[in-house]
């Protein structure tokens, strides 16, 4: 069970790590404004949490939103841990991300498990 989590966190990770290194050279060599790498950003944290719940509820056997909350939950806890360490202020903006995470993990999820069956 811990194994399938970690590959999903892995491919989520991943894809963020890439991505962020990809928006940040097109940032730097001023192809994209900060308005527009932020949105992209945003854009690519939600498809990788998306991409990563897929891989899980397609290694699940049932009740895949229930996967997607709790893929959902370890991430922002995780996030609220660094959250308070590094920035030490908890605002609007952040509920409303944290939310976004888990509508993301959530239908990724529930899609990944009705692909698995067909």
């Amino acid at each position: 069970m811990i194994k399938k989590y970690l590959i999903s966190y892995a491919y989520t990770l991943g894809i963020i790590i890439i991505g962020t290194f990809l928006i940040t050279l097109l940032n730097y060599f001023n192809l994209l404004s900060s308005n527009v790498a932020n949105t992209i950003m945003l854009i690519i944290v939600i498809a990788s949490i998306f991409i990563g719940s897929f891989l899980l509820g397609k290694k699940s056997n049932k009740k895949g939103y229930l996967e997607g909350i709790k893929y959902s939950a370890i991430l922002i806890f995780l996030l609220v841990i660094i959250n308070l360490l590094f920035i030490k202020v908890f605002e609007i903006k952040s509920l409303v991300y944290f939310l976004i995470i888990i509508v993301s993990s959530t239908f990724g999820s529930m899609v990944g498990i009705n692909k698995k069956r067909n």
